[in-house]
Order: structure tokens, then C-alpha cells, then sequence
């Protein structure tokens, strides 16, 4: 079991710092006294611009997240939450089932599929087959669609006692 530290420490995102104490067993992992993060007294995180970095920090300290920031903010929010594994991320992931739509479908069943959220995906998948026909007839962006995400639909649809997606909780 990892044990929880609360600490000052300082995100570094490109050009910019975020000050902040942690709520994160992957965060608490870094600041052991043997690891570099710990001596230095920051991390620095290339893989998510500064938008996405604050957002998850708010979060941590249990702020929702704004619902004006952009779409692939949200996004890439999620894919923070669970890299850093932060607390109160199944709210998150909640608040995103309710944006599944035919216009938001395609972006996030490829975040839940290349990011191994498993969940997320089959809410998708689920979304797509409440209403398989009226859907196939109107989305708009039927050509952008994963074709494996299609494949899966299409399976569960016609047969669901042969469909095996896992069901892994976030």
C-alpha cells in the first residue's frame, strides 16, 4: 500500500510552474527521498499542456472542472486523472459519460481505447447500440469512425453472448 504525503511541490509544464501539495499515490511515489523528484522538489510533465496540468491540480484539490474548458482539454484531463491516478477520478469519467454523444463519440472511445479505459469504451460502445439503427442512420461523421470501435458495436449489437470487452473499473 503506498502511503499518502502531502508536501509542497512544483509542476513544471513547458514555460510554466503550478505550486501545489498532492493527493496522488503516483505523485507520492516520486517524492520518496531516493527519487529525483523528491530532492529537486518538482516534476516536470511534458506530456500535457499547462490547461490540462491546472485543470488536474484543481482537481486534486477537489475543484470540478470548469464547463467551458475546450473538449480536448476534458480529454486530456481524463488522461491525466488517470495517469497520476488522482483521487475522485470515477466522478470524472462520470461527468464524460454524460458527453457521449454521436458528435463526441469518436474522440472519446479512441482516448478510452488507446489509454486502456476500458469502461469508458464500453460506455461508448453501449451508447452506440441504445439506439443502434436511428444512430447508424444519422451520424454525421460516419467515415471518421474507428473501425475496430465499429467492429465492436456492430459484434455486441448482433451478439452480445460472444462479446468479451473487458470490464475493468477506472
Amino acid at each position: 500500500m503506498v502511503r499518502e504525503i502531502v508536501q509542497n511541490l512544483s509542476i513544471n509544464v513547458a514555460e510554466d510552474s503550478i505550486k501545489s501539495y498532492f493527493a496522488s499515490p503516483v505523485f507520492s511515489a516520486m517524492f520518496q527521498p531516493h527519487c529525483k523528484e523528491s530532492k529537486e522538489g518538482k516534476v516536470i510533465i511534458k506530456d500535457f499542456d499547462f490547461e490540462t496540468v491546472k485543470a488536474g491540480v484543481e482537481f486534486m484539490y477537489g475543484k470540478e472542472p470548469d464547463e467551458k474548458l475546450p473538449f480536448e482539454t476534458s480529454l486530456n484531463l481524463c488522461k491525466f486523472v488517470d495517469k497520476y491516478d488522482l483521487k475522485n477520478k470515477v466522478q470524472l469519467f462520470e461527468k464524460l459519460y454524460e458527453k457521449i454523444n454521436l458528435e463526441t463519440i469518436d474522440e472519446i472511445s479512441r482516448l478510452a481505447k488507446a489509454n486502456f479505459m476500458d469502461e469508458l469504451y464500453n460506455k461508448c460502445v453501449d451508447f452506440f447500440i441504445s439506439d443502434f439503427d436511428m444512430n447508424m442512420k444519422t451520424i454525421k461523421k460516419y467515415d471518421d469512425l474507428d473501425p475496430l470501435f465499429l467492429a465492436d458495436v456492430v459484434k455486441k449489437y448482433y451478439r452480445p453472448e460472444e462479446c468479451s470487452f473487458p470490464t475493468a473499473l477506472l
